[in-house]
Formats: structure tokens, C-alpha cells, sequence
């Protein structure tokens, strides 16, 4: 028994029930009891105390054993109830036992009580665990119990749900009533031979539902076998395999269907593994490259020994890039060779097929041998590149409309001449249309429609269209119509000729008529026509006479001939006819001297308008001369102005040289050459005195030091500086440096409104020149502790402060020195300027302006 159990005791006997009580808790002091003595506090016992194991008197006040028996399996089936009665017939002791009861004990043979309360324990705990056993079998299979001849005895919840029919048409029936014809005599011989000789069956049926649709099961057929070893009764544990015969069916079905697509389809179909090499060579594979499966296994060990060696290491890292896990698919073009060592174009779509891991499992390729395709794309590119050319090279807006789709193709000078955005413009024949002007567009929409209806091959229209401003462009449009074999208009290819010139001039020309009268009444130009299909050569006379014009004359010697001075009558002839016979001239001007009638020459500028036909041959000319004598009079004082300015400049900058020149001999001279003059004193001193040689030599090794240093000084006024490994700034701070700080001076250069790059080379030379002129000055002549530099690039110019706090001078007083003049030509070249302010005892202040060009990038 064991160790604690809860027992409760139906008796209505509290002696009886003590008497059983004591006998158990001798057997086993740890069992916990309960007494119930009618069915009020039985039923509560059941539920509150919850009882291992039921023991039960038979009669009871209103209440017996039977009932009692009934009511614990309704509330819990496998708890042991063990009839303990003084008196019961051995007939109803077998009616409890077979309504359930595990036992009966009677109340003067209790000594077998504790071994019937561990047998029912032992009993029943079997049973449920038979009990969870076939509840799970029933939940999770399709189960059936047949006897050896196969009649079925029982079949669970899902036969009958997966066959459709209930428990009652089933029981009774062998398995022929699901049986749908499927699977041959020798497939049930064999089965039934196996399990008749005790063996377990397995295998798949296709049976039939009562409602006639298919279904598959998995199924185990188990015999029980009888002391003789023979079956008398047979468990059937099935499971559903339908869907999953169902995805076998598609998958044979695709596959079938596949492979009748891979060997019907152009495309070869090839299957490799994770190291390139073949595993399946279709039959069109084959018809490609010309190797069988087996030959080319035994050819090659890779799929890539046949590509062309100029494709190898674009495909090798197109496979790497597959095979790391970079792509699972890709299409590629390629050269390869075949069998009989010809080289092809193919084309190849790969799949990577990978397993659970990630890991290559398989790569799928399909491939056509494209080399007709390739030819054939090479002279579609030659084609394209001359159309692409052509439209590139012509002035005009080229246009193809497919006429099926109402797709509309622009070139590029339809988005610069009209104004539109190339991304926002639509691509069908609305892009046109939407845009031609509302008073024009039935006219030309309807004189297309009547090309179509006509099967004219060509159309023509002049109308407005509507710029991207708002504007009006006038065109001249004309496109070449294409028909189909049924004679229907498919495509439509043209140009557009913006005429908004042409138009403008005509228009003008009819309004030019009146004004132009006013225009000859009112200059003093002389205004002529010229005619030139009557060689009419009309002068319009201005109120003051410039020329003696004739009315007519000969066109071909250029407009007034007999007037040009001998000096420009050729040029301005062939001038003016080089302009009439090139179309694309409108306007022809020269200037040159002429005869006023007088006796004497004026310059006159002569200019003409050409007025030209739709071919460019000119029609009319009309002209003006105006006299420019006196302007070019002043043109001539300005130039001599310039070259005498230009003289000064020269002159100055040559005086500044001769000045360096004078100043660098006499440093030289003064400085450098005494030093070295000394330094051989030295020298000789220390030839002749042996003693005085260590001294001698520390004394000239000093003065050839200075001498050096007064060399870098002089070099480094002379040499220009380096722009290219150093900024001006820098090279400012350390020309201050050696000039200024060098002698005690205090320094402060402010740059932070500086912008470098606004200024070019020669601008920066200047600057750094002007400088070191002035900071020259500054050493030799101010007697100031400090210096103040400003550089500052803003609002369009650039700007050079230079102030120093030394002695000054007086205004009055001030002269321009070959150093002032120096400054001052080397900002002329920049149309710059220079102010000097100073006063005594103020010091001195230098302001250098320069403009700058704005960047118009």
C-alpha cells in the first residue's frame, strides 16, 4: 500500500467505520481518513476531500452501494471503490464488481482489506494509463479494431470524421466499404497473408469517403494473437497522408511538366554543384556546345573551362559573388566555346538553390546561344549611333511618334528650345498636342487625320506652340508617315523648324513701311535699300547730306562703290559680298572712309539687314551709314593716351629696377664685400700667425656666415615668391617676419575676412611686391615700435591696409618717390588704387584697393 493515501468511508455504522479505521492505520499509520454516512456527505467528501480510494457499506439511509459506485465513476473513474459489507449475496457482489467495483470485502474477513486497497491502486493505475494511452491514439491517429476476419469492431472519432461515416454504419462492416479500387488484388493478398502470419503491416491506402471523394492514409495494421499464436482480432492505427499526396502529385505533375518544357524549350538546362561541377546536361545543352552529359564530365572539371578566356574573370567573379552568398540569382552574357572549338555568345540565368544551413545545395542555369542576337544588336548600335549622330548634329527638334501605342520620342533640343523639363514631360503624343496653340490645334489635328485618311506619306503645317514661359514659338512642322500591310499609319517620323524669326520679320516688314519713312525723315544716318532682284539701289536722304548717293547702281560692287576712298574699297567689296551669298547672315556692318561730295573724307559705319527667302538667298537688303568721324577721332586720342600712359608706366618700372639694381650693388658693395674684405685680413693674419690661426678662423667663419645671411636677404627681395606650395598668407608672415619682427618690431596681421582664392597669380604678386616695398620704407625711415596689416575680400574688391606707428610726416610734404610710383604702377595693371594718410607724429597709413570679378559660374 502506499505510504499516504486519502480513503474515504461510506458507513452508517460509526463503529464499523472506527473498526476499519484501526486495522488500516496499523498496516500503515500515515493514511488520512474521512467518514461520510449518507449521500449529502458523500457527495461533499468527493469534492472537498478528494478522496485515493472509496470504501463503501451497501445499505445506507436512502442511499446504497450501487448508487454510490455510480456516482464515483461520474466524478472520477479510475479511483478504487472496494465494496466492505456485513451482508451481501454473492450474486450482487458480482453485479457491483462488473458495474465497476474493484473488490468486496466482507465486514468478518477484513484481514484481506489493506492487499485489495493496493491491488485496486495497482489495478486502476494500469487502467488509466491504458485509458491515456488510447485517448491519445484516438486524438492524434485513425484507429480501428477488426476481428480475424475482418469485420470492423470499433472505430474511433476520426475514421469516422475522415470517411464520413458514423460509428453505427461502419461497425459491423468489413473495410471494403471504404475500399476505392485503387490498389491491386496482389497489394491486399499480400497484406492480409502478412498479418495473418502474426506480422505487422505497414503501407499507404487511397480510400473512398462516403461522399466519394479520395482520401490516403498511412497505415499500420497490428495483430492480437491468441495462446495459440494465432490472431483473433486486428488494430488498425492510420494517419492522413492526404495533402501530402496531394503536394507528391504536383511535384511529379511540375516535375513531369518541367522536364517536358527543358528538353521542348530552346534553352538548355544544365543543374551544377557547389564546385561548378556537372550534375544534368539537357538535350538542347547539348545541341549548344555539343558535348554529350559524359563527355563533358570527362572533358572538363569545371563549368568554367569553357568560357572564352576574355570573359573567364568576369564570370569567375559573377560565380564567387553566387557561391559567398552575394546574389541568389543573375543573368549574364558571355563568349564560351563548343565542341568543334567555335566561339559562341550565350546568354545564362542562374539560380542558387541552398539548404537549411545556407550551404550551395545546387545552381540551375539556363542558356541560349545568342550570337545571331549579338550580330544583330551590333547593327541596331551602328544604326542607333547614326540616328543618335544625326539628330545630335541638326539644329531642329526631331520627333517619332508610334502611332499604335501614341508613344512620342523628343530629341534633346525639343527640352532647350521649348523650355520643358525632360522628367516632367509626358512620353505620348499629349506632350505635343497639349501645347499647340487653342486657335491652331483643330487646323493641324485635323490635317494629320486627313494625311491618314488619304495614305499621303507626308504632312506639312506651319502653326503656333507654347513655350515653357508662356511664350509663342511659330514651327514649321513636317513629318514622313509609315503604313503597315493593311495600309493602316503605324509610326510617324519629323522635324520641327522654330520660324518664330521668319514670322516676326515678315510681320514686321508689313508694319515697317510707315515707320520706316519717320525713321529716314527724323536721323541723320543715311538710310538705303537695296533691291535685289531689280538691282535697285535706293538712298532714303537723311536731313544733313553725309554722301553724294546715286539712286541706282550695280549690286555686285557693294552699296555706294564710287564713294569708298581707295584704301577700303576692295575689303568693304568683298565684304559685303561674302555676306550676301552666305544664307546665314543677317547682319553686315564695316567701317571705313568715304567721299562726302566735298572734296573731302569722313568715316562712316555702314550697316545692313538682310531679308532672305525660306533658301537663304537674299532678297532686299536694308542699311544705315552714320558718320563716326568724330568718334573715331576720340578713339584716336584715347589709344595715344593709353601708350603715353603705358610710357610712364614703363618708364617707372624701369627706374625702380635701376633703383633695386643701384641699392643691391651698394648692399653689396658696402656690406657683403666688406665683410668678405675682412675675412681675408683674417685669413692672412692667421697664415702668419701660427698662434692666432683658432681665432682667426672662429672671427672668418662669422663674417662668411653674415655675409651669407646678408646674400639670403638680398636674394629673397630679388626672388619672386612660390604660390604653388604656399599660401600668401604664409609667405606674408614670413616676409613681416624677417623685416619687421626681425629688427624688434611688433606685428599684428589680421586675415579672417580673407578669401585667397578670389584672387589669380599676378594679383597675389602684386600684393606681396606692394608689401615689401612699403615694409621697406617702414624699416628705413618710420622709427615705429608697431604695424598693423589688414587684407579683407569682401563685397567685390580687395583691400591692403598697411599703418605704422612711427614718426610720420606731413601731408603737405608728401612726394611721390620712385617707391610711391613703383605702388602705383603695379596696381594700374589691375585698374587698382592707392591712398597714403599720414600726419607728424602719427605715423603712416597705406590703403591698396583692387576690384574683383564676381564668379558668374
Amino acid at each position: 500500500m502506499e505510504t499516504h493515501l486519502k480513503i474515504l468511508i461510506l458507513e452508517d455504522s460509526i463503529t464499523d467505520a472506527e473498526l476499519i479505521k484501526r486495522l488500516l492505520l496499523k498496516e500503515n499509520p500515515q493514511l488520512e481518513f474521512h467518514i461520510a454516512m449518507d449521500k449529502s456527505s458523500f457527495l461533499d467528501s468527493l469534492e472537498k476531500f478528494v478522496p485515493d480510494v472509496v470504501l463503501s457499506d451497501h445499505s445506507l439511509p436512502s442511499f446504497d452501494s450501487a448508487e454510490a459506485l455510480k456516482i464515483t465513476r461520474q466524478w472520477q473513474q479510475h479511483v478504487p471503490f472496494i465494496l466492505v459489507t456485513g451482508t451481501v449475496s454473492e450474486e450482487y457482489a458480482a453485479k457491483m464488481i462488473k458495474l465497476g467495483a474493484d473488490d468486496y470485502i466482507l465486514k468478518d474477513r477484513m484481514t484481506r482489506l489493506s492487499g485489495a486497497i493496493h491491488s485496486a491502486l495497482q489495478n486502476r493505475k494500469a487502467l488509466k494509463e491504458v485509458a491515456d494511452y488510447k485517448y491519445a491514439l484516438d486524438q492524434s491517429a485513425i484507429v480501428a479494431i477488426t476481428n480475424q476476419k475482418g469485420i470492423i469492431l470499433y472505430a474511433n472519432q476520426n475514421f469516422c470524421k475522415i470517411s464520413m461515416y458514423n460509428a453505427n454504419e461502419l461497425i459491423g462492416q468489413d473495410h471494403r466499404i471504404i475500399n476505392s479500387g485503387y490498389h491491386p488484388a496482389a497489394f491486399i493478398k499480400n497484406l492480409w497473408a502478412t498479418i495473418a502470419n502474426g506480422q505487422i503491416w505497414r503501407g499507404e491506402f487511397r480510400n473512398l469517403a462516403k461522399d466519394g471523394s479520395i482520401y490516403w492514409v498511412d497505415t499500420f495494421i497490428i495483430p492480437f494473437l491468441n495462446k495459440m499464436g494465432k490472431p483473433y482480432q486486428y488494430l488498425s492505427i492510420r494517419t492522413d497522408i492526404t495533402e501530402k499526396k496531394k503536394i507528391e502529385e504536383a511535384l511529379r505533375t511540375a516535375h513531369d511538366r518541367l522536364s517536358f518544357h527543358i528538353e521542348q524549350a530552346p534553352l538548355g538546362f544544365i543543374e551544377w554543384d557547389a564546385q561548378i561541377q556537372l550534375k544534368y546536361w539537357s538535350k538542347h545543352a547539348e545541341e549548344i556546345f555539343g558535348w554529350t552529359e559524359n563527355a563533358f564530365k570527362k572533358a572538363f572539371h569545371s563549368g568554367l573551362d569553357i568560357v572564352d578566356e576574355p570573359d573567364l574573370a568576369y564570370v569567375k567573379n559573377i560565380t564567387d559573388s553566387m557561391l559567398q552568398g552575394e546574389m541568389d540569382r543573375n543573368s549574364i552574357q558571355c563568349r564560351c566555346k563548343t565542341k568543334s572549338g567555335k566561339v559562341i555568345w550565350t546568354e545564362w540565368y542562374n539560380s542558387v538553390l541552398r539548404d537549411a544551413e545556407g550551404n550551395v545545395a545546387t545552381i540551375l542555369s539556363l542558356v541560349q546561344d545568342i550570337s545571331e542576337r549579338k550580330k544583330a544588336e551590333e547593327l541596331i548600335q551602328i544604326s542607333n549611333e547614326r540616328f543618335e549622330l544625326v539628330t545630335s548634329a541638326t539644329n531642329d527638334v526631331i520627333w517619332d511618334w508610334d502611332i499604335k501605342t501614341n508613344h512620342l520620342w523628343w530629341n534633346s533640343n525639343y527640352y532647350s528650345y521649348f523650355g520643358y523639363n525632360e522628367s516632367q514631360t509626358a512620353k505620348d503624343i499629349s506632350s505635343w498636342q497639349d501645347y499647340v496653340h487653342p486657335d491652331d490645334k483643330e487646323r493641324v489635328i485635323s490635317g494629320i487625320r486627313a494625311c491618314f485618311a488619304e495614305k499621303r506619306n507626308s504632312w506639312r503645317d506651319e502653326y503656333r506652340f507654347i513655350k515653357a514661359d508662356g511664350t509663342e514659338a511659330f514651327i514649321l512642322d513636317y513629318g514622313n508617315i509609315l503604313y503597315d500591310r493593311e495600309s493602316q499609319p503605324y509610326r510617324m517620323v519629323g522635324a520641327m523648324l522654330d520660324i518664330s524669326s521668319r514670322k516676326k520679320q515678315e510681320e514686321e516688314l508689313e508694319q515697317s513701311n510707315e515707320r520706316f519713312q519717320y525713321v529716314t525723315e527724323a536721323t541723320s544716318d543715311v538710310i538705303w535699300e537695296l533691291n535685289f532682284d531689280t538691282n535697285i539701289y535706293t538712298v532714303y536722304q537723311s536731313k544733313d547730306f553725309i554722301l553724294n548717293q546715286s539712286k541706282t547702281f550695280d549690286w555686285e560692287f557693294g552699296p555706294g562703290d564710287q564713294e569708298i576712298s581707295d584704301t577700303y574699297r576692295e575689303s568693304v567689296k568683298t565684304s559685303f559680298i561674302k555676306a550676301v551669298h552666305d544664307p546665314l547672315v543677317k547682319l553686315w556692318q564695316e567701317e571705313y572712309s568715304a567721299s562726302n561730295g566735298h572734296g573731302s573724307f569722313v568715316f562712316v559705319m555702314n550697316q545692313a539687314f538682310f531679308v532672305r527667302d525660306k533658301n537663304g538667298k537674299p532678297i532686299k537688303a536694308f542699311g544705315a551709314i552714320a558718320d563716326i568721324t568724330e568718334k573715331r577721332k576720340l578713339q584716336d586720342e584715347l589709344i595715344k593716351r593709353q601708350k603715353e600712359e603705358q610710357l610712364k608706366i614703363t618708364a617707372t618700372a624701369i627706374e625702380a629696377q635701376e633703383i633695386e639694381r643701384n641699392v643691391i650693388g651698394q648692399e653689396l658693395h658696402d656690406n657683403v664685400n666688406q665683410i668678405l674684405a675682412g675675412t681675408v685680413l683674417f685669413l692672412s693674419i692667421a697664415k702668419n700667425n701660427p698662434e692666432k690661426t683658432a681665432e682667426c678662423i672662429h672671427v672668418s667663419m662669422q663674417n662668411i656666415q653674415s655675409a651669407i645671411e646678408q646674400n639670403r636677404m638680398i636674394a629673397h627681395r630679388l626672388v619672386g615668391p612660390d604660390f604653388l606650395t604656399s599660401g600668401l598668407i604664409e609667405l606674408l608672415n614670413l616676409l613681416c617676419k624677417n623685416m619687421i619682427q626681425a629688427i624688434g618690431m611688433d606685428l599684428k596681421l589680421d586675415a579672417n575676412h580673407f578669401d585667397e582664392t578670389l584672387l589669380t597669380d599676378g594679383q597675389k604678386l602684386t600684393i606681396y611686391r606692394i608689401l615689401q616695398e612699403q615694409c621697406s620704407n617702414i624699416v628705413k625711415h618710420s622709427k615705429a615700435s608697431l604695424v598693423q596689416i589688414a587684407l579683407d575680400t569682401e563685397d567685390d574688391y580687395f583691400q591692403l591696409s598697411i599703418k605704422d606707428n612711427g614718426v610720420g610726416m606731413d601731408p603737405e610734404k608728401v612726394v611721390e618717390g620712385i617707391g610711391i610710383r613703383n605702388i602705383k604702377a603695379r596696381l594700374s595693371v589691375f585698374n587698382g588704387e592707392a591712398k597714403f594718410l599720414s600726419s607728424v607724429g602719427n605715423g603712416f597709413s597705406l590703403l591698396v584697393t583692387i576690384p574683383l570679378k564676381k564668379n558668374t559660374e
